[in-house]
């Protein structure tokens, strides 16, 4: 009986380090640096190549980067795999609310930083910064990237949240 409190008290008190470096927060930070790069390199494509403004390049992005992350988190990350079509019906509903939610995070940083401008009060704290960032030729798209890099983080940390807690949980649906 000891050894059984002993074994469970063990696991509880598992340090942060070994939660930061358990097999499902490893391969999630895995899974979202992959998706971060390709949400990176189609809005790469649709902003540089195909010339769209950075509020579609920003749709579309998410579009290519939400597909592939479902299927990263499903089959690698969570290992939940195909549990049935009502089951992958529901994972699938709440995987794209919940991305549509970090979205319109996503979205609503771009046009409020570099839509409207306002990046450049943030960037106007270090006024030299800002004046050799206005005197380049690609002004507008080093704003862009300097958004995106914070913005990227926090998106990645919030999936992450809402796919650990109501997504890919080990609760049972009710």
């Amino acid at each position: 009986m000891d050894e059984d409190i002993n074994v469970s008290d063990k696991q509880e008190k598992k340090s942060l380090k070994e939660k930061l470096l358990s097999r499902e927060v490893v391969t999630y930070l895995i899974a979202g640096l992959m998706t971060t790069v390709v949400n990176m390199i189609a809005k790469f494509i649709f902003k540089n190549l195909i010339g769209f403004d950075e509020n579609v390049t920003t749709a579309l992005s998410w579009c290519v980067a939400v597909t592939f992350a479902y299927l990263v988190n499903n089959y690698w990350v969570f290992l939940k795999g195909n549990e049935g079509a009502g089951k992958e019906t529901a994972k699938i509903f709440k995987f794209v609310l919940a991305r549509i939610g970090t979205y319109f995070i996503e979205a609503g940083s771009i046009y409020f930083l570099i839509t409207l401008k306002h990046v450049d009060g943030i960037l106007g704290i270090i006024p030299s910064l800002l004046d050799k960032i206005n005197a380049s030729p690609s002004a507008d798209n080093i704003k862009f990237w300097l958004v995106q890099l914070p913005v990227q983080f926090v998106v990645v940390v919030l999936n992450y949240v809402f796919s650990k807690l109501f997504i890919f949980s080990d609760k049972k649906d009710k």
